[in-house]
């Protein structure tokens, strides 16, 4: 009998036995931890309890932040992981708002554009989260959209720009929710947009881009960029494999829950220098962050537990007792806290900023 080749569910392009889609890094082998045996999830746990470990508390004394970090927390709860560090993340941004990160914007990999909006001021409606649509039948579960509420938030976001993403139901639901001038599905590759048109540029999606394909991708974004406009861009650095917990757990390999982040290409600040001096870019920022606590916490997390999360978030909501939600979440912010700080220690990820000239 004839073997059929595998195609990727997001491009429709044929795929090799690889963990991601050559051509658009789509999760295509990337193992599915939702569907684990109880000894593999008691392991799983185990190794999250190790992490989960005593840290002298911090409290902030910025209330923005902690507007921030409560919508965060609020719209991850079910994984905490992700909300800490997309929180981490927005510590730093925070501070480039109305400096480096202007209006019009292009939000490059934007997603559905829920964290870019939190950063522009959004609030959440307290009854809704991260997880209106999940699909565990697909190797990515959120790579589906049922339609959004029309009281999703209770205030919208300042105005972003545009955002473009190569994710057919993200778009969609970017498109719904209303929080960005234009949205379009896109290459960050291959930006469709006229030069000199945005006054800055953010991404959180670099480290999907090969060796190969990011002097076309910055050039691209120096191209529409208006003159001194800046991109804001995170990527792991030449840290981030020391600091994973599975990468180093399993003998420098995958491993089961490892998730493919192993993966991601670490690249170091001389790589950017260079880049940036080819194209006609300076770079005025970098910013480590993302310290082994941090990152083991991230890279173990509640992935294992998702699937019977999911089931639990839906007996709560079909019995209107969403007070649990609201009590997990205030436990999870104070635990959450002791890993909020950035620190003087080397971090596992950076934040990039570079101004056009």
């Amino acid at each position: 009998m004839r073997k059929h080749n595998r195609v990727c569910e997001n491009c429709k392009k044929e795929i090799k036995h690889e963990a991601f889609c050559e051509y658009c890094r789509y999760p295509t082998g990337v193992f599915k931890p939702y569907d684990i045996d109880n000894s593999e999830l008691n392991n799983s746990i185990l190794d999250l309890l190790s992490v989960m470990r005593g840290v002298p508390f911090l409290h902030s004394n910025n209330s923005e932040l902690d507007n921030i970090f409560h919508e965060l927390v609020s719209l991850y709860w079910l994984r905490p992981e992700s909300a800490l560090f997309r929180y981490i993340e927005a510590k730093i941004l925070l501070n480039f708002m109305g400096k480096y990160i202007t209006y019009p914007m292009l939000d490059l990999g934007c997603g559905e554009g829920l964290f870019t909006s939190i950063l522009f001021g959004a609030r959440i409606n307290t009854k809704y989260d991260n997880y209106e649509s999940v699909d565990f039948s697909k190797n990515d579960p959120y790579n589906c959209y049922n339609g959004i509420p029309n009281d999703f938030f209770s205030t919208r976001p300042s105005p972003i720009g545009t955002g473009i993403d190569n994710k057919k139901t993200s778009i969609q639901k970017a498109i719904d929710l209303g929080i960005y001038d234009a949205v379009d599905i896109g290459d960050i590759r291959f930006l469709p947009y006229e030069g000199n048109c945005f006054s800055s540029a953010y991404s959180n999606m670099i480290n999907d881009v090969c060796d190969d394909d990011l002097h076309k991708t910055f050039s691209g974004v120096h191209r529409v960029l208006k003159d001194d406009g800046f991109f804001i861009f995170t990527t792991p650095n030449q840290n981030f494999l020391e600091l994973m917990y599975y990468y180093n757990k399993c003998n420098n390999g995958a491993g089961k829950f490892d998730k493919g982040r192993s993966q991601w290409k670490p690249r170091a600040e001389s790589v950017w220098n260079n880049l940036a001096n080819d194209i006609g870019f300076e770079i005025v920022s970098c910013i480590e962050y993302g310290d082994r606590n941090l990152i083991s916490f991230w890279d173990t997390g509640f992935r294992p537990l998702f699937k019977k999360l999911i089931e639990f978030r839906k007996y709560i909501k079909e019995d209107s007792i969403l007070e649990v939600k609201q009590i997990w979440i205030e436990i999870l912010k104070t635990y959450l806290h002791q890993f909020s700080d950035l620190g003087d220690n080397k971090g596992g990820f950076s934040v990039i900023v570079m101004r056009k000239i």
